[in-house]
């Protein structure tokens, strides 16, 4: 009965934060959204949902720099940022 697909472990989460994180970077809100909605169809750690939720409403206000700032403490807290090339 769970309505989560298939539960991930913690470098595919901190990977599509990363990912996510990187598009809000860019300027590209909306596709950072987009990457929050779809990795919330997992099942994952919940105080992570908590916190993607939260940045989902910080975009949802238009508070980019506030939920860059959550995605860097997340990224922070749970893996290594990727080196970008």
């Amino acid at each position: 009965d769970n309505q989560y697909l298939e539960q991930v472990d913690m470098n595919f989460v901190v990977d599509n934060i990363s990912d996510i994180l990187s598009k809000l970077e860019s300027f590209k809100p909306k596709d950072a959204l987009a990457g929050i909605n779809n990795l919330l169809k997992y099942d994952i750690d919940e105080s992570i949902r908590e916190k993607l939720n939260y940045v989902a409403n910080l975009l949802s206000l238009y508070e980019d720099d506030k939920a860059e700032d959550e995605l860097h403490k997340l990224v922070d807290m749970y893996g290594v940022e990727k080196e970008i090339d």
